[in-house]
């Protein structure tokens, strides 16, 4: 009478078994720590300053102030949505130029330059839109801005906590 369950399994078929489970938990793992060192639910990358008035704007002002400044931004990026496209498809581009069948550097060169110059285009019109939201800031929100950038609390955090094992 056959057994069953993982008793009655071979010792090939129980070792692949563990060996996948392994490499699931190994994978999982790898993506959950990316996930949090990258900031949880908020996985982004750049905005740099300007990123950081809204972040400073949704902890730290009044609620109305922080719905003022949001409707605000939500107006002025439906602008620059053709900017953001522009940056999308020049990095379609490279892509495109990567797999092509034989390898030309200066192809790629010439692709990655224009991803650049889009993300570039993206600054200069975001800059002003940032300045005028800065503008309606009260003096004190505006020097309480400026010192929650100075401090950087984020990446503080992470480095003290990456590296205090290192003493």
């Amino acid at each position: 009478m056959p057994t069953t369950g993982f008793a009655g399994l071979s010792w090939v078929l129980k070792s692949v078994m563990i060996t996948s489970l392994a490499l699931n938990l190994l994978v999982v793992g790898a993506l959950a720590t990316a996930w949090y060192r990258h900031g949880g639910k908020h996985f982004h990358h750049g905005g740099g300053v300007e990123r950081s008035l809204m972040h400073y704007a949704r902890r730290e002002l009044p609620r109305e102030k922080w719905r003022e400044l949001k409707k605000a931004w939500r107006k002025e990026r439906e602008s620059l949505r053709p900017l953001f496209e522009d940056v999308r498809a020049a990095r379609k581009n490279v892509g495109t130029v990567l797999q092509a069948e034989t390898y030309d550097r200066s192809r790629v060169e010439a692709a990655l330059d224009q991803v650049r110059q889009k993300r570039i285009m993206v600054r200069q019109s975001v800059l002003p839109k940032f300045l005028d939201q800065i503008e309606t800031l009260t003096e004190e929100e505006r020097r309480a801005f400026g010192q929650f950038i100075q401090e950087d609390r984020r990446g503080k955090w992470r480095r003290h906590r990456r590296w205090r094992h290192r003493d």
